[in-house]
């Protein structure tokens, strides 16, 4: 890393701490002090790692992503990327602020704004189709609790799913026939 890039490495942390630290003072108590206690350093290291290998993971996707229009991107500097994003998406509103940043990244990565900017979107679509496919999982699977909750609940079951396939059908058309899907 650069040497700049460790300054605000280190103010990036150094913040998160400040604000960890209000947020302990302005709402602890004696229930909290005792909770923290009882954190179970196991799964407390468990959840970093995992949480660290997500992003190596989402490093790897913009590498091979990047890779597949023959652009290529080093693995730590894909990884440094998606730390630069989720610096920005914290600190805006809505969380807005990390696409830009990967595609400013990608750029300073000799890749062209706009290939920059059809990987940071379809990065966006495998997401949504990931998601769809998930929450079809999950209806299927937790069919008789939703159906245990009552009719409205599974009138909003029913409409979300429509919603989930339709969106899921939309993509595969705009993908198999994309000149039908340019006109409409």
């Amino acid at each position: 890393m650069e040497r700049s890039q460790w300054k605000w490495l280190f103010i990036s942390i150094g913040f998160s701490l400040l604000v960890l630290v209000l947020i302990l003072i302005f709402t602890i108590n004696e229930n909290t002090l005792r909770y923290l206690q009882d954190i179970n350093p196991f799964f407390l290291f468990l959840a970093f790692l995992t949480h660290l290998l997500t992003m190596c993971f989402w490093a790897w996707r913009v590498k091979k992503m990047s890779g597949a229009l023959g652009y290529r991107i080093g693995f730590f500097y894909c990884l440094n990327l998606v730390f630069a994003n989720l610096l920005a998406a914290a600190v805006t509103p809505a969380q807005a602020g990390g696409e830009p940043v990967r595609v400013h990244e990608l750029y300073k990565a000799q890749v062209p704004l706009g290939d920059a900017t059809a990987i940071v979107i379809m990065e966006r679509v495998l997401d949504g189709i990931a998601l769809a496919g998930l929450a079809a999982f999950a209806m299927i699977v937790l069919t008789d609790q939703w159906k245990s909750l009552g009719q409205i609940s599974e009138i909003m079951v029913f409409v979300t799913w429509i919603f989930v396939s339709g969106c899921l059908f939309l993509f595969y058309l705009a993908i198999r026939r994309p000149d039908a899907e340019k006109k409409w």
